[in-house]
């Protein structure tokens, strides 16, 4: 997705949808940079967090962009994140104002099968490995590895296993098939042999021209 379009974008899943979240801060900026920032962002997670409302499975705080596997139980993912940004920049103490999240919904994919769910945690945990702040995923502070490969923080958010709804299939579920009533109205709605054949008649036919 062109990032142009992420100003439009507008989250289309429901309840007990397991997705992965990325947002960013303004202008890809480096505006998570220092220590202390990264650390109050963690609190605000951790208090947002809730198994009525938000079950997180992986997190990791970079220098200019969050990535969140979750699953919404209760709180629309849309009011939930929104509430998660406005409470960190409000509560930050020496932001001058003015945005600080870059505008739009970010980067958002709806997680189906357990091999995808697989792969996002991995990609969550290994991102600092990759920019090349740490060595091991255990080495980073700001994100779930240490509580998930050491032991849990009480500084840090709750964490909660994978979706027991996740299938082992790839892509969306199927489709139910269509009622018998729907399939009925379907059938009623296309043109019978002898509507199409008055149609084909009622047409005009080509004169040839006048010499």
């Amino acid at each position: 997705m062109h990032i142009t379009d992420r100003t439009r974008l507008r989250r289309r899943g429901g309840a007990d949808e397991s997705r992965f979240l990325t947002f960013s801060c303004r202008n890809r900026a480096h505006l998570l940079d220092g220590a202390q920032r990264k650390d109050h962002l963690v609190r605000v997670l951790r208090d947002r967090v809730a198994p009525t409302s938000i079950e997180l499975h992986a997190w990791v705080v970079m220098s200019n962009h969050v990535h969140l596997l979750l699953t919404p139980r209760a709180t629309p993912i849309d009011r939930w994140l929104a509430q998660l940004k406005g409470g960190f920049t409000t509560s930050l103490v020496e932001w001058p104002g003015g945005a600080f999240w870059q505008r739009g919904g970010g980067f958002d994919r709806a997680i189906w099968s357990v091999d995808e769910f697989e792969e996002k945690f991995r990609y969550i945990h290994l991102n600092p490995v990759r920019a090349g702040f740490v060595d091991n995923a255990e080495g980073y502070r700001w994100s779930s590895a240490r509580d998930w490969f050491i032991a849990p923080r009480a500084s840090a958010p709750r964490l909660f296993e994978r979706p027991a709804e996740l299938t082992h299939a790839a892509g969306p579920p199927p489709r139910p098939p269509p009622s018998r009533r729907a399939s009925r109205m379907v059938r009623a709605t296309r043109p019978t042999r002898r509507a199409r054949a008055m149609s084909r008649a009622r047409r005009p036919r080509s004169r040839p021209p006048v010499r």
